[in-house]
């Protein structure tokens, strides 16, 4: 199963540039919900991160290596 760790889940939405409200929007949930899994506090979070890591590809990928 996609596994990723809430300081990965940060660094990723920074490297897409996205505020958590932005993301929250994208994902259909709240922009707590979002600091929650960053912070490490929610844990059913499975769903969530894997739908940012398809978010993130969905995105310009060029953008995320022109940063990272």
């Amino acid at each position: 199963m996609f596994a990723m760790k809430p300081e990965e889940f940060r660094a990723l939405r920074l490297r897409l540039g996205l505020e958590q409200t932005e993301l929250a929007d994208s994902l259909g949930c709240s922009a707590s919900q979002i600091s929650q899994i960053e912070r490490g506090i929610k844990g059913d979070t499975v769903p969530k991160l894997y739908s940012l890591a398809l978010f993130g590809l969905s995105c310009s990928i060029q953008q995320v290596k022109s940063v990272g």
